[in-house]
């Protein structure tokens, strides 16, 4: 449904041109400003939601969004000179697990002389 969000290509169908997503931004002198991200290679990327509970999975419940039209958040991508968006993207960093706490013990150092 999405596909034409993605790179430089144009909306591929009306419900893409009819898409409102939710934009992660921040506030800077009471002005709300997207958020731009980089992308694991390091490139910039303007991040969308598909809902507000797909960005706080993501960002956390303190980030502030906008909901912009499709067509909005690829401008905007564009002024700000990045060339793709990503749509519900993932965390990137791996889900951490709960250490064995015996894992953090320090072995005793052996008294010298």
């Amino acid at each position: 449904m999405l596909d034409g969000l993605v790179g430089d290509e144009e909306p591929a169908s009306s419900t893409a041109a009819r898409c409102v997503l939710v934009v992660p931004v921040r506030v800077e002198d009471a002005a709300r400003v997207v958020r731009l991200c980089r992308d694991p290679l390091g490139e910039r990327v303007v991040v969308a939601f598909t809902s507000p509970a797909r960005l706080r999975d993501v960002l956390g419940a303190g980030q502030a969004w906008i909901r912009l039209g499709a067509h909005a958040v690829r401008s905007l991508a564009d002024e700000a000179g990045v060339r793709t968006v990503l749509v519900d993207p993932g965390l990137a960093a791996p889900v951490s697990t709960p250490m064995d706490p015996a894992d953090l013990r320090v072995p005793a150092l052996s008294r010298l002389g």
